[in-house]
């Protein structure tokens, strides 16, 4: 019985837009004129709820609630995969292609690029044709498409043009993109249109919205009749854009709600904890995609660091080699931007997400739907915090809804697997609403997987504490205190009348994300988020199916593990005869291939190790010796350090996988029915004026492994500074390959190469 089973009826937490956040009544001392203020605002703000039908979609009540000819800003607020954008475009194509409503035109704005293609699509397979759709990339060739066509009546735009922003290189906005909001709107106006707004996925615009972009949005004061916002994952951050908005509207704000009930099958999610990778070591992901590529799976990966998609893209290392081998050419999806954060506009050039390839990158965790079948999602959070003060999430950087809107990606049923540390442990006085049969079922399965504050190490003295779980109901109350300090903070220690204080809203929109970022559970420590709301069933979409994680490694334990695999090994007698190095990769991949994918490399490493032992003293009481075996191990030690080594010792074994991976490169890869294979020395000299070096790191080696005694070691005895690079080279091919002799004709000219066995 899994931990969610425990809180099947638990109901979902989500960030509810309530009345009482749109209204502000500080200025008004007077009771009375506080009361008139209170009661004004309550006229000019509704909410309803929107009902699902039967599938689990919104449309029917979506159609009955939301009415096109108010002017007001309608905010709708449903959960992942309701329906709300299929909703709103059957619903205003319905409304503009009228006879009655030929003056009304419609704005499309959305943060991401891709959705601009995403949205021009979908008009098209409504009926639209290209002539009346008008798209952001052809802003920059006015003289190629005409806005101000009369034909025109859909804009796709991003925010950012909308709103004005340059970006954070430039001080203006281009004078193409500022023309076209001024020509457009004075367009509108002299011809008598009316314009509805649509903002899609308007989470990701949230952080673009400042003074200067409203003071944009008034191009088109007169002309705007209706605005309609869509997300599922608003925010704190989101009501004083709503607020902004509705400026524009009269001060009217429509909220529509959608119920949070589970109607459709769920994709199976799966937790993968551990704290041992990184953008330089990533062993645990590497076995879970080759172990998904043997099941089958059609595979996606979103992940937090651009750095490690380049790493997993790679077809000459793993897991790239093996992925490239199965789904071809990768796609690489990374964006361009910062930290991936939409600040500015995009380049259209960038990779986008293809339901066609296997997709690894950082740039769709949100505004893309993945449709595949036997689909496994593979998501990796940021890695184990670096520090106590502030930690860079990545993509992931503006906190939890990031996590919300990428597992919402899945829209087949499917896998999805998250990658992600160890959480904090959690302070359990501060959960809600449980039982004490849900709470006693989610601390014992939490404890299994979180570390305690106590064990870890901060600079400065600063103590790391326990997670406390904030609902979403909180957020607000979270951020009003610390406005609450600022505001004692300034009356002290004398009040200025003079002095301009920032209202609550200015100060939401512009300090809001940091705040609840550097809380624990909603952003510095994001696991502790996932591991919560996987154990009580918090996503829409996924159900927790399995989380992993790997125990302490138990020595005796193991060797019993080891002695079994090698005696069932040994039992085929086709392996009897095989070369010690081949019994030994053998045996290692039958064995790791056992142990949690959660396990770091640094330990794996240590399991290697004692594999190695095993199997030599295995081979030394039958006779045989291990000479080339002892090459291929200390190649293999030196290349498995990872970021748990010492400095020093990591500083070194980087420097000896240099040499190693130049090697590896060299390989030339296999075509048609030739072989894969090593020219000789001679003709590729990788190691050309890095022979000192060379020479420097064989006596090093020596020097910090005294007690090994291989004779791998001792090939380097005396060996001389000419002599070191061929050497060198040959030495790292027999370490990590089978090869034969293999002698290809060059014209009148019989080579000396190695083939691969």
């Amino acid at each position: 019985m899994n931990v969610n089973d425990h809180f099947n009826d638990f109901p979902i937490d989500y960030f509810s837009l309530e009345i009482e956040n749109f209204i502000e009544a500080r200025g008004f001392e007077n009771s009375s004129l506080a009361n008139t203020h209170l009661q004004n605002s309550l006229d000019l703000i509704t909410k309803e709820t929107l009902l699902l039908n039967d599938e689990g979609y919104i449309s029917e009540s979506l159609a009955e609630k939301l009415d096109l000819d108010t002017k007001n800003t309608s905010v709708i607020n449903c959960a992942v995969g309701q329906g709300k954008t299929t909703a709103i475009l059957d619903l205003f194509a319905g409304y503009i292609t009228h006879s009655d409503n030929s003056d009304t035109n419609v704005i499309i704005a959305v943060p991401l690029v891709s959705l601009i293609s995403q949205y021009k699509k979908d008009l098209l397979d409504l009926g639209f044709v290209e002539e009346q759709i008008y798209c952001y990339e052809n802003i920059r060739n006015e003289e190629q498409v005409d806005y101000l066509d009369s034909n025109i009546r859909i804009h796709l735009i991003t925010v950012n043009t909308l709103l004005g922003n340059p970006g954070e290189n430039a001080p203006l906005q281009s004078k193409a993109k500022n023309s076209y909001l001024q020509k457009l709107s004075k367009k509108f106006r002299l011809d008598n249109k009316k314009v509805i707004f649509i903002y899609d996925e308007i989470h990701e615009a949230i952080r673009n919205f400042s003074k200067i972009g409203e003071a944009h949005l008034y191009y088109f004061y007169e002309v705007i009749s209706k605005n309609i916002l869509l997300s599922a994952t608003y925010n704190v951050q989101s009501i004083p854009v709503i607020k902004m908005l509705s400026k524009l509207t009269d001060g009217k704000i429509q909220i529509l709600e959608s119920e949070r009930e589970i109607i459709r099958e769920q994709s199976r999610l799966f937790l993968h904890f551990t704290n041992g990778y990184s953008s330089s070591h990533y062993y645990p992901i590497t076995s879970l995609l080759q172990r998904l590529i043997r099941e089958g799976k059609n595979i996606d990966v979103l992940c937090y660091s651009k750095l490690l998609c380049k790493k997993l893209l790679d077809p000459k290392i793993e897991p790239g080699n093996s992925l490239t081998e199965k789904f071809g050419t990768l796609r690489d999806c990374t964006s361009n931007l910062e930290d991936n954060q939409y600040r500015t506009d995009e380049d259209i050039s960038v990779n986008r997400f293809n339901n066609e390839f296997c997709n690894i990158g950082t740039n769709f965790k949100s505004g893309v739907s993945i449709n595949k079948d036997n689909h496994a999602f593979v998501i990796i959070l940021p890695p184990k915090s670096k520090g106590s003060y502030f930690s860079s999430n990545g993509i992931f950087t503006e906190g939890i809804n990031a996590i919300i809107q990428s597992i919402a990606r899945q829209r087949t049923v499917g896998e999805i697997h998250i990658v992600l540390p160890h959480p904090i442990l959690m302070d359990y006085n501060s959960l809600r609403d449980m039982s004490l049969e849900q709470k006693n079922a989610f601390m014992e399965a939490y404890n299994q997987i979180s570390i305690n504050p106590s064990a870890i190490r901060n600079r400065n003295r600063v103590s790391t504490s326990e997670v406390k779980y904030i609902p979403f109901s909180e957020h607000f109350n979270v951020i009003r205190d610390k406005y609450s300090e600022l505001i004692r903070s300034l009356l002290l220690p004398y009040w200025n009348h003079n002095l301009d204080i920032p209202d609550i809203y200015d100060y939401v929109m512009e300090n809001g994300e940091m705040i609840l970022t550097l809380e624990g559970f909603l952003g510095k420590n994001l696991s502790s988020f996932v591991t919560y709301s996987a154990f009580t069933n918090q996503f829409y979409n996924a159900r927790l199916a399995g989380f992993y994680y790997a125990p302490a490694l138990d020595q005796e334990e193991f060797r019993q593990v080891m002695r079994i695999a090698y005696e069932e090994y040994n039992e085929d007698s086709n392996n009897t005869h095989k070369h010690l190095s081949v019994k030994y990769r053998e045996v290692r991949d039958k064995i790791i291939g056992s142990v949690p994918l959660s396990y770091d490399s640094n330990t794996v490493a240590k399991l290697k190790t004692e594999i190695y032992k095993y199997v030599t003293t295995q081979a030394e009481i039958s006779g045989v010796p291990p000479r080339k075996l002892s090459l291929k191990y200390l190649a293999v030690e030196y290349a498995n350090f990872n970021d748990n080594c010492t400095p020093e010792r990591r500083n070194f074994s980087e420097r000896i996988k240099t040499f190693i991976d130049k090697v590896h490169n060299s390989k030339i890869a296999s075509v048609n029915n030739e072989p894969a294979y090593f020219k000789n020395y001679e003709e590729v000299k990788i190691f050309e004026n890095e022979e000192n070096e060379l020479l420097n790191l064989i006596q090093e080696i020596k020097e910090k492994n005294p007690a090994l005694k291989l004779n791998g070691a001792n090939f380097f005895r005396n060996i001389k500074l000419e002599d070191i690079a061929p050497k060198f080279y040959d030495y790292i091919i027999d370490s990590f390959y089978k090869t034969a002799s293999y002698r290809p004709r060059d014209g009148e000219t019989q080579k000396k190469y190695r083939r691969i066995v």
